[in-house]
């Protein structure tokens, strides 16, 4: 009777993992090691672009509900130490609503 044992690993019984790519190129690991460069930019980041927004929106409490979920949203994920890759995303959402909103100040 032939046994497999953890520790036998030839070349044909490793798989490499594959890492999606998921933002500028990088994988979830990759992410992950930069989590204490992100998060604190992160922070700066829709805090000083959001307070802006805010400011431009006229006390329009539709524009101040659209700036403030996606920031609120934000900031919990950073601090509940979400995944990297969820906080990236719920960022861009929020610089890119803030970023549309201040822009039509600008318009109007």
């Amino acid at each position: 009777m032939e046994t497999t044992h953890i520790y036998d690993v030839t070349p044909e019984t490793v798989v490499e993992p594959r890492a999606k790519t998921l933002v500028f190129g990088m994988s979830e690991i990759q992410l992950e090691r930069l989590r204490w460069i992100i998060s604190p930019v992160a922070i700066l980041l829709f805090g000083c672009l959001g307070g802006l927004a805010a400011g431009s929106a006229g006390g329009s409490i539709v524009k101040l509900i659209l700036i403030g979920i996606p920031s609120a949203l934000t900031l919990s994920m950073i601090l509940s130490v979400s995944p990297v890759k969820y906080i990236v995303y719920c960022l861009t959402a929020a610089v890119v609503i803030d970023s549309v909103i201040f822009a039509l100040h600008f318009i109007n």
